[in-house]
C-alpha cells in the first residue's frame, strides 16, 4: 500500500484595512458672513435709542463688544439698544451637528418670550454664525452677550500683560481683531533685563 500524506491546509493571513475619518471641511457660511459688533448690541447695553433689525438677512457672526455669541437666558426688556431684545432660546450646537434650528425669543416687559422667531445656528469651530432674518416685528434686536468695558483701556497696563519670550527682541504676533491696526500686531518686543532704569553692568 502506498501511504499517502495530507497537505496541511493553507492559511491566508486577513487583515483590515483601517476606516479613514474623512477630515471635517467647513461650511461656506464659516467663510461668508457679515459681522455684528456694535457695542449697543450687549445684553448689558441701555440706552435711549431704540434699533431694530428689520434689515437683517444671511448669515452673520457676533464680535467685538457686541459679545461672541448669542446669549442663551433671558434678557431683560429695554437691553441690546430695543426695547424687546432677542436671546437664543436653546443651546449652540457642536462642529458635528452641523446647521440646526434654534428658537429666538423677543423678551417683553411681562414675558421672556412675548415674541419668537426660528433662526439656524452653525458651529465653526472657533466661533458660530448664525442664519438672521428680519424680526418679527419694531422694536426687536438680536442680542450678543458681549459686557462692553466702562471704562478706557489702560495703554501700558495692556503692554505689560503681554508674556515676553525669554529671547531678546522676540517677535510678538498674537491675534489680530476687527479692531487692530498693523502696528497693533505687527512689533517687536524690548524684554532684554540690562534695559531696566536700575541695571548696573560689571563690565565698565
Amino acid at each position: 500500500t502506498r501511504a499517502t500524506t495530507s497537505r496541511p491546509a493553507s492559511t491566508r493571513r486577513l487583515t483590515r484595512t483601517p476606516k479613514l475619518t474623512p477630515t471635517p471641511t467647513l461650511s461656506s457660511e464659516c467663510y461668508n458672513y457679515e459681522v455684528l459688533n456694535e457695542s449697543s448690541r450687549a445684553t448689558t447695553y441701555q440706552g435711549f435709542t431704540f434699533l431694530c433689525d428689520f434689515r437683517l438677512s444671511g448669515w452673520y457672526r457676533f464680535h467685538g463688544e457686541a459679545g461672541s455669541r448669542m446669549p442663551q437666558s433671558c434678557v431683560p426688556s429695554r437691553r441690546c439698544g430695543t426695547t424687546e431684545p432677542g436671546w437664543l432660546n436653546g443651546s449652540h450646537p457642536s462642529v458635528a451637528e452641523g446647521a440646526v434650528r434654534r428658537q429666538v425669543c423677543f423678551s417683553g416687559s411681562f414675558s421672556c418670550c412675548r415674541r419668537s422667531t426660528f433662526i439656524y445656528v452653525r458651529n465653526c469651530g472657533a466661533f458660530f454664525v448664525y442664519r438672521l432674518d428680519r424680526t418679527p416685528g419694531c422694536f426687536l434686536r438680536y442680542c450678543g452677550n458681549g459686557i462692553p468695558p466702562t471704562t478706557p483701556v489702560n495703554v501700558s497696563n495692556a503692554s505689560l500683560a503681554a508674556t515676553p519670550s525669554s529671547s531678546p527682541a522676540s517677535r510678538h504676533t498674537p491675534i489680530p481683531t476687527l479692531f487692530s491696526t498693523f502696528e497693533c500686531y505687527n512689533y517687536t518686543i524690548l524684554n532684554e533685563s540690562d534695559r531696566a532704569q536700575g541695571y548696573q553692568s560689571s563690565n565698565v
